[in-house]
């Protein structure tokens, strides 16, 4: 018998590597499948109510290519947490672009969208969960106090409540509280900068906001009710579907962030029963759709 040959200890090392990732891919793919009763729902109810099929259109198209890029995103092997540099450089780009939102004429004294190409973006539905997760990766509401951090997260809320954007300020405050009560030591600047966000969200709600609602946009949960009950009943629990990946066996070091994610997706989910707000993945608006996997895709970076 001929003797058997040893697998070279690099490709046994690629091996490993490709079994892993598949794993860390599979486990985890179901999570990716539950924004879409939202989308689709959202779809057949404004094509109900002859909304133009570019809007519920954009929707679905913007949902398959987060799906992709999501999985493209978790098969690339690389630390299982967010280095401090990756997490500084996040959090000041994406307060950056919700500070561009200023340089861009608004609309009625409203400023919360950038232009990208054809494309108006709602800065804070894109921004926020990245900066959640710049948050958590830097610690910045732990027991050692971080500066630098907490100014820019009390900076943020300041533009939200200049743009104003009550939603957006509201589920960014939740996000923050989630993260300093995942800690078991807190320092007293932590507590000072999320009891800040959260007066500077308060504040925001009294700011009046000019702009009507759009009934595919913030008043699509009203269309579903006159497409009749078992419509409004869809949508409803879709709605809940889409907080339950970022809540469900969270584990390891960084699982605080994936929950403070699922605070700040529940409050926007819940924010338009209270006011007209987008309601994020159901009605129209690529930026919720964005944020929505771009939170998921960093949530599931949370739980290796």
């Amino acid at each position: 018998m001929a003797p058997r040959k040893a697998i070279p200890s690099g490709n046994f090392s690629t091996i490993i590597s490709l079994s892993r990732t598949t794993s860390r891919v599979g486990h985890g793919l179901w999570r990716l499948f539950m924004p879409f009763p939202a989308l689709i729902l959202g779809a057949l109810i404004m094509r109900q109510h002859d909304v133009p099929s570019s809007r519920w259109g954009l929707n679905l198209v913007g949902g398959v290519l987060g799906a992709a890029i999501s999985v493209v995103f978790l098969a690339r092997s690389r630390p299982a947490t967010m280095s401090k540099r990756a997490a500084t450089i996040s959090a000041w780009a994406a307060a950056a672009v919700v500070a561009a939102t200023f340089a861009i004429a608004g609309s009625m004294g409203v400023h919360r969208w950038i232009t990208v190409g054809p494309l108006n973006l709602h800065a804070g539905a894109v921004c926020l969960p990245v900066l959640i997760v710049a948050f958590g990766g830097l610690d910045a509401f732990g027991g050692k106090a971080q500066w630098a951090p907490l100014l820019l997260a009390v900076f943020v809320a300041t533009l939200l409540l200049l743009q104003p954007d009550a939603a957006q300020a509201t589920a960014f405050a939740g996000g923050a509280f989630t993260l300093l009560f995942a800690n078991a030591q807190r320092a007293r600047v932590a507590w000072a900068a999320a009891l800040v966000i959260a007066l500077l969200a308060a504040w925001t709600w009294r700011r009046p906001d000019p702009l009507p609602p759009v009934p595919y946009v913030e008043g699509i949960v009203g269309l579903a009710r006159q497409s009749g009950p078992g419509w409004l009943l869809a949508s409803i629990a879709a709605l809940v579907l889409l907080p339950i990946p970022f809540f469900v066996s969270p584990s390891g070091s960084q699982s605080a962030v994936a929950r403070a994610l699922g605070v700040y997706l529940c409050i926007c989910i819940l924010a338009p029963f209270f006011g007209s707000f987008p309601v994020p993945l159901l009605g129209f608006g690529l930026s919720p759709i964005v944020g929505y996997f771009v939170g998921l895709a960093m949530s599931f970076e949370s739980r290796r």
